[in-house]
């Protein structure tokens, strides 16, 4: 009986070193390379350098945000369950009406909110109103002043004497201006 026994473990044993030959090596030579905080496979940086340290590090990312939905979606979340109180109390403060579902606009289709809703008397300030429909003009300039037939004359600047430091100056200026 211990025949076939041996036997089918020998043939074991070449199956599996058979397959172990077809598997192609997923080994890098960076798998071993640790950066200063002792994390094998990532850089200085803490960047992933393998591949295999990249679909890790994925799998870690999907994982957590996963867990932090789960986490959000129970049903005893404390954050959900905090949400849900504010929106009860925002419900009954301002009485809005169950047929309105969130994405719809409360000032928008005034024939379906109540009155009271729209002329609420909490409410003080009005960002949209305005005083006056007068817009205030603010002039930076000298208003355009009705014509008498006077001319005004504007003496030219080339009429003035220069001032200069020494010769060098003079002589420039002179050469450019050809004078």
């Amino acid at each position: 009986m211990n025949d076939w026994k041996e036997q089918l473990k020998a043939a074991y044993e070449v199956i599996r070193n058979r397959q172990k030959a077809i598997k192609p090596d997923t080994n890098s030579k960076l798998d071993n390379v640790k950066n200063f905080k002792g994390r094998a496979g990532y850089n200085d940086v803490g960047l992933p350098i393998t591949a295999k340290t990249i679909k890790n590090k994925n799998k870690n990312k999907s994982l957590y945000a996963a867990r932090a939905a789960a986490k959000y979606n129970a049903a005893g979340s404390q954050l959900r369950n905090i949400n849900e109180k504010r929106k009860a109390d925002a419900i009954a403060k301002y009485k809005i009406p169950d047929a309105m579902t969130p994405d719809q606009n409360l000032f928008s289709q005034s024939s379906q909110v109540p009155r009271s809703l729209l002329n609420y008397p909490g409410i003080q300030t009005n960002y949209f109103h305005c005083e006056s429909n007068v817009k205030k003009i603010y002039n930076y300039y000298d208003p355009i002043k009705a014509d008498d037939g006077s001319i005004e004359i504007i003496p030219s600047k080339s009429h003035d004497e220069q001032k200069f430091k020494n010769k060098i100056e003079e002589s420039i200026y002179r050469l450019s201006n050809k004078k």
